[in-house]
């Protein structure tokens, strides 16, 4: 997670003995707060993995950090030709895999999509 005051807690920690722990910063946005907490902190920080391009351009020019200590780790998985499809053998299983904060993540369309699934004919675990 992005908190400041980790960094600022590291920071301390190696001005006094001169080593501290390794320090990762994950970028999923674009809000300018994000780029001024990796500017403010570039010298805590060992490396920062952006989800997106442009979160990788915007923490080297916005933050100033050098390209080696730059990241990127994209959204999602590639599947092959050969990929699974899905069969009608048993009930769809879906996994959902990220926060459960009402706030800025969709988990309250779970329960709809299942749903919408159950009208199509689609079993699940629910």
């Amino acid at each position: 997670m992005n908190i400041p005051d980790t960094y600022a807690a590291v920071e301390r920690l190696r001005s006094g003995k001169g080593r501290g722990p390794r320090v990762v910063m994950t970028i999923h946005g674009i809000q300018p707060d994000i780029y001024e907490d990796a500017g403010d902190y570039r010298s805590v920080l060992d490396a920062v993995i952006c989800t997106n391009k442009l979160a990788c351009r915007l923490v080297r020019e916005e933050a100033a950090l050098e390209e080696k200590r730059i990241y990127y780790a994209p959204y999602g998985v590639e599947l092959s030709d050969n990929h699974r499809q899905c069969s009608s053998g048993g009930p769809l299983r879906i996994a959902y895999s990220g926060r459960l904060d009402h706030f800025q993540k969709r988990v309250d369309d779970i329960p709809k999509i299942l749903l919408l699934l159950k009208h199509k004919g689609i079993p699940s675990n629910s």
